[in-house]
């Protein structure tokens, strides 16, 4: 999402994963792609599950995600975050469809997706089941065994949830740079992580918290520009991708949050932005986010609401005149004070703005991936920013 540079991928690094064939692929599976070949992730997969004869279904249009999903009954699919969070929301909207038991039953279902493991939640899933979650996984065909989650980290509570019911997510991780890292896999899935690496790959994390890589799968270089290649790449062969993570004690990697992104305070202390935008979208009335106050005194957030949520709360009132009724005021400083209880004091968000107007692929504000490109809403909406701000000034 920012300057663009040529990446030279070899035959090699693209058909360095295909003999690891971690969620037994074969002929008889057909796989969903949601995702713009033009991007490394969809295309990497496409390459991995074709080589073991897996059928391939291309669609673009997420709102037929379940008609496509009932015609061809797909055994996987090929997502990102945004993409799973739809898919939870048209879930929520079945259920409230419902009437009577069967909507608090739906309801009180969905509810214990979310808990905490427990010898409760075990004991009642069954039950849950059979009433509710084999019915939800109808809607996607009955037959999905792997979910491949990449393109950004999803939010440990969300997979938490769909893998209870019955959605089995795996979370990979990896860059054009050096196309795919890490997997989760069958008996070694954890969630909030991306996995462990490839074989002959070989991840560390630097002395400033940044993700190396080194292994067949990292790039020749950047085309025709000798100096980018030899930034990124440095003398002992690591790659430095400029993701922020950590790795478990069993080799599973966890990223926190871009490198680049991240920004210090007018008091020095550094705030790595993603994991307060994950908890922010987390709540179903906000699509998208953008933490700021690099060198300011305190922390704020532009929130993009969730269209089809305004519509279902503001009642006869326009969108408009919804954002300034205390209803609402009401609904956002709760779901503010409910982050701010899992923040450090010099992380937690004081003020905020919303904008109408949704990011899109169209007016160039998300990526193929579906994730904000950072620097261009906070160039376009640099005044309202600054209005944050006015009072400690």
């Amino acid at each position: 999402s920012g300057h663009s540079r040529g990446v030279m991928l070899t035959h090699g690094n693209l058909v360095a994963i295909i003999p690891h064939n971690y969620f037994n692929l074969c002929p008889a599976d057909s796989y969903l792609n949601l995702l713009p070949l033009a991007h490394i992730f969809p295309l990497q997969i496409a390459l991995f599950t074709l080589s073991h004869g897996v059928r391939q279904i291309y669609l673009h249009d997420l709102t037929r995600i379940s008609e496509v999903c009932m015609e061809y009954h797909p055994t996987g699919m090929i997502v990102v975050p945004r993409i799973l969070e739809k898919v939870l929301e048209k879930m929520k909207e079945r259920l409230e469809t419902l009437e009577g038991w069967r909507k608090k039953l739906g309801v009180w279902a969905l509810d214990l997706a979310f808990r905490p493991r427990s010898m409760v939640r075990m004991l009642l899933r069954p039950f849950a089941d059979f009433f509710v979650y084999r019915k939800l996984r109808q809607g996607l065909g009955g037959k999905m065994r792997v979910i491949i989650n990449g393109g950004a980290t999803l939010n440990p509570s969300l997979q938490r949830a769909l893998n209870s019911m019955g959605f089995p997510i795996f979370q990979g991780w990896g860059l054009t740079e050096a196309s795919t890292v890490t997997v989760n896999r069958f008996g070694n899935n954890k969630e909030g992580t991306v996995g462990k690496p490839y074989p002959g790959t070989v991840i560390k994390i630097s002395t400033h918290g940044e993700v190396l890589v080194r292994g067949p799968t990292v790039m020749k270089g950047y085309y025709k520009d000798p100096v980018a290649t030899a930034e990124a790449i440095d003398e002992k062969g690591w790659l430095h991708t400029g993701d922020i993570g950590s790795i478990d004690r069993r080799g599973r990697l966890k990223i926190i949050g871009r490198l680049s992104d991240s920004f210090k305070n007018s008091r020095g202390q550094y705030i790595i932005p993603s994991p307060i935008e994950e908890k922010l979208r987390s709540y179903p009335l906000i699509d998208y986010t953008l933490i700021t106050g690099e060198n300011e005194p305190f922390v704020t957030a532009l929130l993009f609401p969730s269209v089809a949520e305004l519509d279902k709360l503001r009642g006869d009132m326009s969108p408009e005149e919804f954002l300034k009724s205390p209803l609402f005021q009401r609904e956002v400083d709760q779901i503010i004070r409910e982050v701010n209880t899992t923040l450090d004091e010099w992380e937690r968000i004081r003020d905020y703005r919303f904008i109408l107007e949704p990011p899109t692929l169209a007016n160039g504000e998300l990526t193929p991936t579906l994730k904000l490109r950072r620097q261009l809403v906070l160039g376009k909406h640099k005044g309202l920013i600054s209005s944050l701000y006015q009072s400690a000034h």
